[in-house]
């Protein structure tokens, strides 16, 4: 990789450096790398964007407008207001995933039925040509929807909620737009058959819902728009990522569990409005999913992806532990080269694919190969595959799996190899968890292994909906059926130890913490999903093995995804080195400040020339040029609010844009009005010393999700800001020997 090429990117990096003190910031650093480093790494194509911010949890504050309007509002019509919401999410997110599910079911059965008429006909090239063109179609149309219209809809999501629920202010995540074209895309990538699987995707579209549903409502109707502050819109994206969790996977706490391990910081009281929003999502879920199938009472259970484990297959001995750490030992480096192939695949697509219609041969390349391969896999394979007559096949009998029996006998007899290439992921993973033993060969398990490990690869991240979890739990589930074989022909080893949808299920876990690096929601969700309590321990035994070992060859996919995408992630503890470093080392000396009484002419200037999320009110003489301290402040206002003030109909409907970017800004009052700005101000900003040291200010920024401190000497006077993308380039600088 030529060094050279390197440095021209990084000097090209930051193209408007007077917009911000956070691009200074990181202007300096760059230069200083330049200077000191002959061979920059890598980790500098990867620096926080511009035009991602951060939230600011420390709003509302105590100003005198808001003390004014606070009185005018009744707390007890707040609180009917806020469990009103909820019960919308309640609604909206499950009967979403209702539509989807069924709506997928049905298509996929029309497109099977066609594909099984014509291989039972003879018509091999057709079948092939008719499922690999259905298939492209699909795919590029749900590409096409992603990358031409709204780009939040791609990937997992996983980042995203990440992200969102620690601070990051993910550009126009929370919209109607984002909640169309993530529905849309993630039904047609299903539908082509990709191994992303719905339900990973499905998450992003309840935070989505509970982030915007401040913005229902007409123009001058919209009751909702009290919550329109960062830490209500986090709080609701929350309950919806805690709804749309408790609905995919039939479990309220680990839907519970999900949400909370993704917060920064979080209350007590919004443990019960989490609690409650998932198990008013699972039930209505499940009650109508299970109507529209036709399940019997005695069917009944409130798992949609994991059937109940068979009673014979949920036995735990003690004896099992040594099993338990071996699992969890090759679940952890499995899923640490899974990790590590998708970061370098992930890593070349953003760096060569630029082009849009680049990123779309890619999804059509990709999508080509899964397909192709998949068809000629069952048409090699399918004479050598066994048959299947199992109560499964009457319960998914929506599938027309029975069309895909061309060498079986009976009604309910299917070929195996149709469970595994025909159908969703969801229904993959439910199949290898209930099926019972030597249903599926082992060379045909075997080939399914090497070519959905591949699959999963290529998929994810492509610029579409696709899936982390899903894909990992089948791989795991395989090579734990595998496993079972295995110890099947070694006559020293226990029955108990031999059963395959035991070892499926545990395999499944251990392979998905591998990889995603969760510890107490993936327990909580699969402890859940099993339907039994019986695998507390063994669960709990492989994601401590599998966490701790993979942790070893580094971060989560998801973090790593963060990363590229240049959200401002701040790690829970901070590297050793920031202890002997001080905050004035990092910190913005020029500040700019405004005036307390300001015209709507100087505002508009000041935001259309800098990108600040807040500017500090000081008695600057009317200058509003950038100062160097020390300054006597009187508070801090916030960006949002001085574009509230000067058009708030603009900044309702284009907030993400407006808070990101400097071009010429429209307003609604005469330009010569002249705004107290002490009415709006937060009297009582969150400062720092410029002698403490960067953990302190990290652990600040970490605690409070703050997106700006203000830094001040011994006499309480401002000398500069700092916000969190200094402390990232920070943290670059210490990785690069700069500090």
């Amino acid at each position: 990789m030529p060094r050279k090429k390197h440095k021209n990117q990084l000097q090209e990096a930051p193209p408007d450096t007077m917009a911000s003190p956070d691009l200074q910031t990181q202007e300096s650093v760059l230069s200083v790398m330049l200077i000191n480093k002959e061979e920059p790494s890598y980790d500098t194509l990867h620096l926080p964007k511009p035009e991602i911010n951060s939230l600011n949890f420390d709003y509302p504050f105590a100003s005198k407008f808001f003390l004014k309007q606070e009185s005018e509002t009744s707390e007890t019509k707040r609180l009917y207001l806020k469990w009103i919401v909820l019960f919308l999410i309640t609604i909206i997110v499950p009967s979403t995933f209702l539509i989807l599910e069924i709506s997928i079911g049905e298509f996929m059965a029309l497109k099977i039925k066609i594909m099984s008429l014509l291989l039972k006909n003879g018509k091999v090239v057709p079948a092939v040509m008719f499922w690999w063109l259905v298939n492209l179609s699909l795919a590029l149309l749900s590409g096409s929807l992603v990358i031409f219209l709204e780009p939040t809809g791609e990937g997992s999501g996983l980042p995203e909620i990440l992200g969102f629920l620690n601070g990051v202010d993910v550009p126009n995540l929370c919209s109607s737009m984002s909640f169309i074209v993530r529905s849309l895309a993630t039904f047609l990538m299903v539908m082509a058959n990709l191994p992303g699987g719905l339900q990973e995707p499905f998450l992003l579209i309840g935070v989505i819902f509970g982030g915007l549903i401040y913005k229902i409502g007409i123009k001058k109707f919209r009751p909702f728009y009290t919550f329109e502050w960062d830490i209500d819109r986090r709080n609701f994206a929350a309950a919806g990522l805690a709804a749309s969790t408790a609905t995919v996977f039939g479990t309220p706490l680990g839907g519970l569990m999900f949400a909370m391990e993704h917060l920064s910081h979080w209350r007590g009281e919004i443990i019960f409005l989490f609690m409650a929003t998932g198990t008013i999502a699972s039930f209505i879920s499940v009650c109508t999913y299970y109507y529209y199938r036709g399940m019997k009472d005695g069917e009944f259970h409130p798992i949609n992806i994991f059937s109940p484990l068979r009673e014979d297959s949920i036995f735990v001995d003690f004896v099992e532990i040594p099993m338990y750490f071996l699992i969890g030992i090759i679940g952890g480096l499995s899923g640490a080269c899974w990790t590590l192939f998708q970061s370098i695949l992930i890593r070349i697509r953003y760096r060569f694919l630029k082009n849009k219609w680049l990123r779309l041969a890619d999804i059509a390349v990709v999508t080509s190969i899964i397909s192709l391969s998949g068809i000629l896999f069952y048409i090699a394979l399918d004479k050598s595959a066994n048959c299947m007559d199992d109560k499964l096949a009457e319960r998914e009998k929506y599938t027309l799996l029975k069309e895909f029996n061309p060498h079986c006998t009976g009604n309910a007899s299917y070929a195996s190899m149709s469970t595994l290439m025909f159908q969703d992921p969801a229904y993959i993973t439910r199949t290898l968890f209930t099926v019972k033993k030597d249903q599926y060969s082992p060379h045909v398990l075997v080939v399914f292994l090497c070519q959905f490990y591949l699959w999963s690869l290529l998929h994810c991240g492509t610029f579409m909906p696709s899936g982390i979890i899903l894909p990992n739990l089948i791989i795991g589930a395989v090579w734990g059926r595998i496993l079972s074989m295995v110890l099947t022909h070694l006559s020293f080893i226990k029955d108990s130890y031999k059963k395959p949808i035991k070892l499926a299920y545990l395999c499944a876990v251990a392979q998905t913490s591998g990889v995603t690096k969760m510890g107490l929601g993936l327990t909580i969700i699969m402890i859940e999903a099993s339907g039994t309590i019986n695998f507390v321990i063994p669960v709990m035994i492989i994601v401590i093995v599998s966490r701790f070992l993979s942790k070893l060859f580094g971060s989560s996919i998801i973090k790593t995804i963060a990363l590229v995408k240049g959200y401002i992630m701040l790690s829970n503890s901070p590297i050793p080195l920031w202890v002997d470093m001080s905050v004035e080392n990092i910190m913005n000396r020029k500040m700019v400040c405004l005036p307390s009484i300001v015209s709507t002419e100087n505002i508009k200037k000041i935001l259309e020339t800098y990108l600040h999320l807040a500017f500090p009110i000081a008695d600057s003489g009317g200058s509003i040029s950038p100062m160097e301290g020390p300054i006597s402040i009187k508070g801090m206002i916030l960006r949002k609010q001085l574009l509230a003030l000067i058009n708030p109909t603009a900044y309702a409907t284009k907030r993400s844009v407006l808070l990101t970017s400097n071009k010429p800004i429209e307003i609604t009052v005469p330009m010569s009005t002249q705004f107290n700005l002490e009415e709006y101000l937060n009297p009582t900003p969150f400062t720092i010393y410029r002698t403490a040291s960067l953990t302190r200010a990290c652990s600040i920024f970490t605690a409070l999700a703050l997106h700006t401190l203000i830094v001040v000497d011994e006499n309480m006077q401002a000398v500069g800001l700092i916000t969190r993308r200094d402390l990232i380039l920070a943290k670059k600088g210490v990785h690069w020997g700069i500090f």
